[in-house]
């Protein structure tokens, strides 16, 4: 590069020699070229010639302009460069000042400089790391000479004007110049400065900095005056650094947080000061330095993966504020199929220092993912995330399933076993393994973070450590013991993250419902066809509800409460349920809707309630003859009611209404809609055995008055084989006498209906 200069330079002094000669006779006789008008003052004012350079990155137009002891540089950029050019200036081969700027002007600053000592500047286009100019890019000036402005300097040569060949004010008569008594004309004041901005300081959140452009009009500008104007009311004023590289700059420190502030600037020459700007967009010092400095660039933060996945690099962006000695903390998360042995990765950098990058070549293959924290003694910012990024070829991994058996049919009164099967459960979340816990919704929802404070309302918990989990899958069996559900409640079986990521993963919240065993709510119903309906016209004068010994009628703890038999049917409300005409319940089966039942045959309801809470418990009787036919809880707006053949048996034929009552609260709401059960079709029993059917009648009233209890065996097991229907579909078709058909009708009517009565005052 030296050596490149040195030529240049050479080449420079041969061809000043050469004109030198014919500079100087041509300067005595002609008035000189580059000389000025001055004021009183006599400033001296040259232009210099400069050599431009045919290079595509070269600065174009380069102007040097001397004006005393001032040098006053300017060009215009390469549209295709990109960087900073070098201004420097040069005494032969030797460089004595240079600077860098991204364009001009610059004024030089001089105060090193000699006058009468011959220089020349360049202005070279630098490489895109600023180390280096770009070769053959400079643009050179003529020789110049710096005065005391007592003489003009004479470009073009490479020596000082001669004596004796004219000086502004000294030349021949009627030269220009000559004439000491003109007036020097007025200069104008500058214009508007342009382009001007203000921002939030760099790497200081209490200052404001401001930039602007030279006014288009009013050239040379010997100075700035800005004025920055606060929303509380005050006001600073400060000067521009004329000897500065880049004077259109103001910096204002130490500022008032949570005040707003706008800037204005005007500028100055020999003719005065010019017009004020406008006032700058406001620019707000933050009020809250700490959560201002503790804000990371979420933008500025991802990953980059390689072409081939075989590594990739964490990247962020420094805010410039970040508190000192703060930190950033970089983690590595598995997102799926990182394998069993890995771990979460982490590592601090230095928030102000240079490395601003995290190259990860020791992963495994899987799919992970980044995150970013700031943290500076007690303080945290936010967590960045970055989207998943891929190592190697990941292992395919299902997503997270769960299942449980058994589901249906709980027998609260049994110990209950259940295997629970889990797949798909990786990732940061099972670092700790997996809870399975058994319990009701209103303890937890899967989905919510559970309350620490009702953990021990579980029914029953496991732990599931993370060496038991292969591969995302595990499986385990958990035990509830006798007595622990309660029937007319809904639970299911559930999994969340162990320790304490149970209070913040929620992506292994998964649950399956569990059905208890219907035959719980109507397990007192059987016992009612007990009653032996021929012997009870003989007991008709006897009152059923006072009796402790008719065991037949009072299964359940007869004789405790003889005074009281309402007592068992009065729920602990102090409110009757009412009708609400926004709280519905919509009845299917196997997708189609349903509004009756037959008799004798299971069926499986689907309930699809609006307007009722989550997790509430709801009765459902069908009446007049109130049957019960269980308890169901809504979940999701769903519940789902399964009715046996048993409880099926005790349906009576005919228009009836069932009714869905809320169970569990003060102010229970109730839902009515009409039903019909349908009679069974039952096909007509061969001629030869039906007159053996008939013979029991007319012998079951015999016995009655006097051996009650005895008569009571044997009816009781045909009671449970539900000889009711039976009878109904049978007894018209016996082929009997008349008077035997009317005894026994009679007989099977009155038993009934003191049976129905007995029944509904012992319930």
């Amino acid at each position: 590069m030296k050596m490149r200069l040195r030529k240049n330079s050479q080449n420079l002094l041969r061809s000043g020699l050469v004109t030198a000669t014919a500079g100087a006779l041509l300067f005595s006789m002609a008035t000189p070229v580059f000389a000025t008008e001055t004021n009183g003052e006599t400033s001296t004012f040259a232009a210099v010639s400069t050599q431009p350079s045919a290079h595509p990155q070269a600065a174009k137009n380069v102007t040097v302009e001397v004006v005393g002891k001032q040098i006053t540089v300017n060009w215009e950029r390469a549209a295709s460069h990109r960087g900073n050019y070098r201004v420097a200036v040069y005494q032969g081969n030797r460089p004595v000042l240079a600077s860098y700027h991204f364009n001009g002007p610059v004024n030089v600053n001089t105060a090193t400089l000699q006058t009468n000592v011959d220089y020349y500047v360049t202005v070279a286009p630098m490489d895109s790391w600023d180390i280096d100019i770009i070769t053959g890019s400079s643009v050179l000036s003529d020789y110049f000479k710096l005065t005391e402005e007592t003489a003009p300097v004479n470009p073009g040569t490479p020596n000082p004007a001669q004596p004796g060949t004219g000086t502004p004010g000294g030349g021949e008569p009627g030269s220009e110049g000559s004439g000491g008594s003109e007036e020097a004309p007025k200069v104008a004041v500058p214009s508007v400065p342009v382009g001007l901005s203000a921002r939030l300081a760099v790497k200081d959140s209490t200052g404001i900095e401001s930039y602007w452009f030279e006014p288009e009009n009013g050239k040379p500008i010997t100075n700035y005056d800005i004025q920055l104007v606060g929303s509380d009311g005050s006001t600073v004023d400060a000067k521009a650094d004329m000897t500065s590289d880049a004077p259109e700059f103001a910096n204002f420190k130490g500022l008032k947080p949570g005040v707003s502030y706008q800037v204005k600037v005007r500028a100055e020459n020999k003719g005065g000061w010019g017009p004020w700007t406008e006032l700058s967009a406001p620019v707000v010092i933050p009020a809250n330095q700490d959560a201002f400095r503790m804000q990371i660039d979420k933008e500025g933060f991802g990953v980059f993966e390689s072409a081939d996945h075989r590594f990739a690099t964490v990247s962020w962006t420094q805010t410039g504020y970040e508190p000192e000695h703060s930190v950033y903390l970089v983690r590595i998360l598995c997102v799926q199929a990182c394998g069993a042995d890995f771990k979460s990765h982490f590592e601090q950098f230095d928030a102000r220092g240079l490395n601003t990058n995290w190259k990860l070549d020791k992963l495994p293959a899987g799919v992970f993912k980044a995150q970013l924290k700031l943290i500076h003694g007690k303080l945290q910012s936010e967590v960045a995330e970055s989207e998943p990024f891929v190592i190697g070829v990941p292992k395919e991994i299902k997503a997270t399933e769960l299942s449980v058996t058994p589901t249906t049919d709980i027998d609260p009164a049994k110990d209950n076993t259940f295997k629970v099967t889990g797949t798909g459960y990786t990732g940061p979340a099972a670092d700790k393994g997996v809870y399975v816990v058994v319990t009701e919704p209103s303890v937890w929802t899967p989905g919510k973070n559970p309350d620490p404070k009702r953990i021990n309302q579980f029914l029953v918990a496991d732990w599931v450590m993370p060496g038991n989990i292969k591969d995302g899958n595990f499986t385990t069996t958990i035990t509830v013991p006798a007595g622990k559900f309660k029937p007319g409640k809904q639970y299911f079986v559930g999994t969340m993250a162990a320790h304490a990521l149970s209070l913040v993963e929620r992506d292994l919240d998964k649950q399956v419902n569990l059905t208890l065993k219907q035959a719980e709510a109507s397990a007192p119903k059987p016992t009612d066809p007990v009653t032996p309906k021929p012997e009870i016209p003989g007991n008709q004068p006897e009152t059923p509800g006072t009796q402790p010994g008719t065991p037949g009628t009072q299964p359940e703890n007869p004789g405790t409460q003889p005074g009281t038999p309402e007592q068992p049917e009065t729920p602990a409300q102090p409110q009757p349920p009412v009708v609400d005409p926004a709280v519905k319940v919509a009845v299917s089966a196997a997708g189609t809707p349903v509004s009756s039942f037959t008799e004798g045959e299971e069926i499986t309801l689907d309930l699809d309630f609006t307007g009722v809470e989550e997790g509430s418990s709801w009765s459902v009787v069908l009446h007049s003859d109130p049957v019960s036919l269980g308890t169901v809880t809504v979940m999701g707006g769903k519940a789902v009611l399964k009715i046996n053949t048993e409880t099926a048996a005790l349906l009576v034929a005919g228009d009836h209404t069932l009714k869905f009552t809320q169970v569990g609260t003060l102010t229970p709401k109730l839902i009515e809609l009409p039903w019909k059960v349908v009679a069974k079709a039952v096909t007509p029993a061969p001629a030869n055995p039906v007159p053996s059917q008939l013979t029991p009648a007319p012998q079951k009233p015999a016995p009655a008055p006097t051996q009650p209890a005895p008569a009571l065996a044997n009816p009781a097991p045909q009671a449970s084989g539900n000889p009711g229907p039976q009878s109904k579909g049978t007894l018209p078709n016996t082929g009997a006498d008349s008077a035997a058909l009317l005894l026994a009708s009679i007989t099977l009517l009155g038993g009934g209906l003191l049976a129905l009565r007995s029944r509904k005052r012992l319930s």
